[in-house]
């Protein structure tokens, strides 16, 4: 009887007719170590948990938005002076250098209250004045719109970032809503959760690790 065909697989003859064995498969004659990717939900917990920089994931820490509180100075500031607020966000997050940040929102900001203010001094002097005056009405209000939607349109997305990089559910549509109805009250609530309200006022705050 003729012998059957063999082929030698790391030093061991093997029938070539017989399906090759994991041992004879492997390169290495043995097992082979696959290595898995580390669970992500280990790392960031329950609902309850917090990132590695200490932030809340899955929820806001101030689920409501900021509450008139006239104790707290924070309040103040975020309310009177929110281009401060709004750029330490911004700076938080990784977003700008911080006075860049500041020097854009601070210009924002004038140009909203120059065109307020442009606009009343048009309405009160507007009864005594012609068509030139009627036509600075119409200049001031458009432009107090603008500036009105870019701040909106910046705390919304500004708020958008801050809830997908933290799990926080929500939809766009809220964050326009809040942008554009309660800005300021949405700054004091991003704040409050990015722990920015714990800075010193006027000051750059630390960049989340994970922006840096």
């Amino acid at each position: 009887m003729d012998a059957k065909p063999t082929a030698n697989v790391n030093g061991a003859a093997v029938p070539s007719h017989l399906p090759p064995t994991l041992e004879s498969a492997s390169p290495a004659g043995g097992f082979v170590t696959v290595r898995t990717p580390v669970d992500t939900r280990a790392l960031i917990g329950d609902d309850d948990d917090v990132d590695p920089n200490g932030v809340r994931l899955h929820a806001w820490s101030a689920p409501e938005l900021g509450a008139f509180d006239a104790r707290s100075g924070y309040f103040w500031s975020a309310t009177l002076c929110p281009c401060f607020s709004l750029a330490q966000l911004e700076t938080r997050l990784g977003g700008r250098r911080y006075a860049l940040a500041l020097a854009s929102a601070a210009l924002t900001y004038a140009l909203f209250a120059a065109s307020f203010v442009g606009a009343v001094v048009s309405v009160v002097s507007l009864p005594d004045a012609g068509r030139s005056r009627a036509v600075a009405l119409v200049f001031w209000l458009l432009s107090f719109a603008l500036f009105a939607a870019l701040i909106g349109l910046r705390v919304a997305a500004l708020r958008t970032r801050v809830r997908e990089r933290f799990l926080i559910p929500g939809s766009a549509r809220d964050d326009r809503r809040v942008g554009f109805l309660h800005a300021t009250r949405g700054i004091r609530q991003m704040a409050h959760h990015l722990k920015c309200d714990r800075a010193v006022f006027c000051s750059a705050p630390s960049v989340l690790h994970a922006y840096e």
